[in-house]
């Protein structure tokens, strides 16, 4: 894509220190930080508003791997779409897709909890890569209800209307593509149920060794798995990874975090999920997230989003 606009990608990745080979290996995993430095000094040299969303039209599922192969075999695009929601570290570990629901509307946010030196473009090119991969499962007819970008109105605001076709809002709380909830069951042209569990296997193998790599991921994960239980602490999650608390503090910190960190930005996100996307009770929702009682609950809520989870909840979409 770089190189369409005349512009030398080697030389942009070698001046961060990446050496491109081709082939490319689907595994290999170039730092955040290094990849965001590139999109921006490449979408600034390009002078295209646009840049971002143009990554859409070069993405290809088979660029993401098994991942992608089992996006392409799966049986109905409600499946890929929890496939890639529950895979999507293999792509970014510090990535989520949240998937909303309602009667009539799917609710997509695919979000990066990270800075980046251009975010419009960073986010732009996101949500263009899910689209189109949507788009190689369902067909080019595929019906986007709307979408809604956190990024300012750009100048030419038809380049998106025309990629998306549907109408985009601009300077959103947050970005989400949304579609008609009776089309993820549609079973697909491409659905081949052995050959995406093939990949989705070979996927889980690849999350498993980035997680024996990925401490953060590790205790992300052991987070995750232990916030409802009565006894949750930093002491047993340390225990669970067999390790020392110490250790497990020193280490956090090398990668550049810690432990209340990673518990705070994990309750937000689950609550959101849980608030907007399930059936739970408020008092389900706080016992699931390891508050002792509802009102801690609710006062973290409110201060993560500055409104009630009672809000959010009669209020769909209201939340960031």
């Amino acid at each position: 894509m770089i190189d369409s606009y005349g512009l030398d990608p080697r030389s942009l990745f070698e001046s961060e220190g990446v050496t491109i080979t081709l082939p490319v290996d689907s595994e290999d995993r170039i730092p955040y930080e290094k990849i965001d430095r590139v999109r921006a000094r490449a979408a600034e040299l390009s002078g295209d508003e646009a840049f971002g969303i143009r990554f859409g039209d070069y993405m290809h599922p088979s660029y993401m791997g098994a991942l992608g192969f089992a996006w392409l075999a799966s049986r109905t695009l409600r499946i890929a779409l929890n496939r890639w929601r529950q895979y999507i570290r293999i792509l970014n570990s510090h990535a989520r897709l949240e998937i909303l629901e309602n009667a009539e509307l799917i609710e997509l946010n695919l979000c990066v909890d990270l800075p980046s030196k251009n975010l419009p473009v960073r986010d732009d090119a996101a949500m263009a890569v899910l689209t189109e991969m949507m788009r190689y499962n369902y067909g080019p007819g595929l019906p986007l209800a709307s979408v809604s970008l956190h990024r300012p109105r750009p100048r030419n605001d038809g380049n998106w209307q025309r990629f998306f076709g549907c109408e985009v809002e601009f300077d959103a709380p947050h970005n989400a593509v949304r579609l008609p909830s009776d089309m993820a069951d549609t079973i697909l042209p491409s659905a081949n149920p052995r050959l995406a569990q093939l990949n989705e296997d070979l996927a889980v193998q690849y999350l498993e060794r980035l997680d024996r790599e990925d401490f953060t991921g590790c205790v992300r994960a052991e987070i995750v798995r232990q916030l409802a239980c009565s006894q949750f602490n930093q002491n047993q999650v340390a225990e669970a990874l067999h390790i020392t608390p110490r250790t497990m503090r020193r280490r956090l910190q090398a990668e550049e975090t810690t432990f209340k960190e990673l518990v705070t930005t994990i309750r937000r996100h689950l609550a959101n999920e849980y608030v907007q996307g399930s059936e739970m009770t408020l008092t389900e929702i706080s016992f699931n997230l390891g508050f002792a009682e509802l009102s801690s609950f609710t006062r973290a809520y409110r201060n993560w989003h500055g409104h009630s989870p009672t809000h959010a909840r009669s209020n769909p979409g209201a939340t960031a």
